[in-house]
């Protein structure tokens, strides 16, 4: 059986002068050089995505506010009890504000807020349409 030779690892004179000044300014330039090559194609997709989201809240603004005149035109009006549409009114008015204040918070969003409110949008209508077809079923 042959024994595996045993070693000292035995460091004399150990100097370690690290020059903390270089060290951290290095760190910084690495980082934003590392920052400089993600956000090259950031800014065209922030744009992209804050029109998105800024469209869709406007849009939601216009529907909401169509059917209040919905409600209180010959269309529907004459089918729907006076104190349902008064309460549909306030209800479809606080949503249209809410989405217009949703509008004005979207254009401020920094891009990581816009990408969250848009996959958010994107549910939300999702399940729009799907209960808009449960109910057409």
């Amino acid at each position: 059986m042959s024994k595996k030779p045993t070693t000292k690892n035995v460091i004399e004179n150990l100097n370690l002068d690290i020059d903390y000044d270089k060290l951290a300014e290095a760190i910084v330039r690495a980082q934003t050089a590392s920052e400089e090559q993600k956000s090259k194609g950031k800014k065209t997709r922030r744009s992209v995505f804050r029109f998105l989201n800024a469209f869709a809240f406007v849009l939601m603004a216009v529907l909401f506010i169509a059917g209040i005149v919905l409600l209180w035109t010959t269309l529907i009006g004459a089918t729907v009890e006076l104190w349902v549409r008064i309460f549909a009114t306030a209800a479809l008015l606080l949503m249209a504000i809410i989405a217009f204040l949703c509008f004005n918070e979207s254009l401020d969003d920094n891009y990581q807020d816009s990408i969250v409110l848009f996959t958010t949008l994107v549910s939300l209508v999702a399940l729009i349409v799907a209960v808009i077809a449960l109910i057409k079923a």
